[in-house]
């Protein structure tokens, strides 16, 4: 990890009401070949109450009440209309 000072001036705008999008996925054998299979819900939190560390924490409640094998935790971001993007505040599985 790389860690450094930043200047706070150079922030030209930030959303304060993000969205999050939380991807449980879930991986299963075929009783026939055996080949595993992957599958994914995805789910989408919004509102004043939700950030970060509450996104986190429910997704992983979420995850074990589901059974999900692991999850991945998003910032939803849309850049101009039509141009939306995540970014990844969990690490790769």
């Amino acid at each position: 990890m790389d860690v450094g000072s930043v200047d706070p001036r150079d922030v030209r705008w930030e959303i304060d009401e993000p969205r999050y999008r939380v991807h449980f996925w879930t991986e299963s054998a075929d009783p026939v070949t055996g080949t595993i299979g992957r599958g994914a819900d995805e789910q989408e939190l919004s509102g004043p109450d939700v950030h970060g560390a509450a996104v986190l924490a429910w997704a992983a409640d979420e995850a074990a009440e589901r059974g999900a094998d692991w999850f991945e935790v998003f910032v939803v971001v849309d850049r101009t209309p039509g141009d939306r993007g995540l970014v990844r505040l969990t690490p790769l599985r």
